[in-house]
C-alpha cells in the first residue's frame, strides 16, 4: 500500500489553504479600512461626536444653506428609489416648516474615529448613522412608496447605501 496518493491530497488541501489565507488577507489590507470597528478609538469617538452635536445645536437655516435634493429613481413599474446625497454636510427640507440637518465624519479622515453621520430636526431630535462615508460622501436611501410625513418618518425608512444600516434616535 502506497501512502503517495493520500500525500498528494494533502499537499492540494494545504496548497488550496494557503491560497485562501492569501486572499482572505490580502482584502482585508485592500479594504480593511471599511472594517475598522475593530480600530476604534472610543474615546476620540465620543469627542468627535460631541463636537459634531455642538454644530448641529447651533445650525439655524438661513439663505445661504446648502440644500439637499431628495432624488426619486423609477426602477421599474413597482418600484422608485428615494435617495439624498450628503457631502459632508447638508440640509434637506421636507416641507416649509419640517426640516434635517446632517453632518458627516469619515473614517477615510480618521480610522480611530470611524464613520458617522449625525442629523438633527427641526424640533431638535438628533439621530445617527453609522454607515460607510467614502471621501467625505455618503447616500441614503429607500424603496418605499410613500410620501415623507415627517423627519421621524424619514429616519425610519431611510438607510445606508452602502451597509444598509439605519438610524438610531440619540436625542
Amino acid at each position: 500500500m502506497s501512502l503517495y496518493p493520500s500525500f498528494k491530497l494533502a499537499s492540494k488541501t494545504t496548497g488550496f489553504i494557503i491560497i485562501m489565507i492569501l486572499l482572505v488577507g490580502s482584502w482585508k489590507i485592500g479594504f480593511g479600512q471599511h472594517d475598522n470597528a475593530h480600530k476604534l478609538d472610543y474615546k476620540q469617538r465620543e469627542i468627535k461626536k460631541n463636537e459634531i452635536i455642538q454644530t448641529l445645536k447651533a445650525f439655524k437655516p438661513n439663505d445661504q444653506t446648502a440644500v439637499l435634493e431628495l432624488k426619486e429613481t423609477e426602477i421599474d413599474d413597482q418600484t422608485i428609489k428615494k435617495s439624498i446625497r450628503v457631502i459632508g454636510e447638508g440640509f434637506l427640507q421636507l416641507n416649509k416648516a419640517t426640516w434635517i440637518y446632517f453632518v458627516s465624519f469619515s473614517s477615510h479622515k480618521d480610522s480611530n474615529i470611524g464613520d458617522m453621520t449625525l442629523a438633527i430636526d427641526h424640533i431638535g431630535n438628533m439621530y445617527q448613522n453609522d454607515g460607510h462615508v467614502c471621501g467625505g460622501i455618503i447616500h441614503f436611501e429607500t424603496f418605499d412608496r410613500s410620501a415623507i410625513k415627517n423627519p421621524e418618518h424619514f429616519f425610519q425608512l431611510f438607510k445606508s447605501d452602502t451597509d444598509d444600516l439605519g438610524w438610531s434616535k440619540i436625542y
